[in-house]
């Protein structure tokens, strides 16, 4: 599952969908966007919807946008932090930094900047792609 998205607006037609004009509003008020809720506990509403979906348990409500559809096969238990990582970490590299396929980098935490990528060490020990 991932983030929730209007899919009208002109920025989610495009396919980007971070960028939804509706991605506050759906992703953390902690409702959905009429106000209403779709967890409760004893008659009380439960605030939940983060993300448009709030799926820290093992059944989750959601929209249909928030939903990718995996072969059966896939580890599930690989599944929540790979979501995670593409949309956080891959997707910066990806679209931010333009790093292409084949390229290397290297992210260096130090202070005063959280993140900084950086060309590899030695040019002369890329890893090979070709197998023996």
């Amino acid at each position: 599952m991932t983030f929730d998205s209007c899919g009208h607006c002109p920025s989610c037609l495009d396919h980007h969908i971070s960028y939804c004009q509706e991605f506050f509003l759906r992703n953390f008020l902690g409702a959905r966007t009429d106000g209403s809720s779709a967890l409760s506990a004893g008659g009380e509403r439960i605030h939940g919807n983060f993300f448009g979906q709030s799926s820290f348990a093992t059944h989750a409500i959601c929209h249909e946008l928030n939903v990718l559809k995996v072969p059966d096969t896939a580890p599930l238990e690989l599944l929540g932090p790979l979501a995670c990582g593409i949309q956080a970490g891959a997707g910066a590299v990806m679209n931010a930094l333009k790093v292409s396929v084949g390229k290397s980098f290297r992210i260096r935490l130090g202070s005063g900047r959280l993140l900084r990528p950086e060309p590899p060490r030695s040019s002369a020990r890329q890893p090979s792609s070709r197998r023996t």
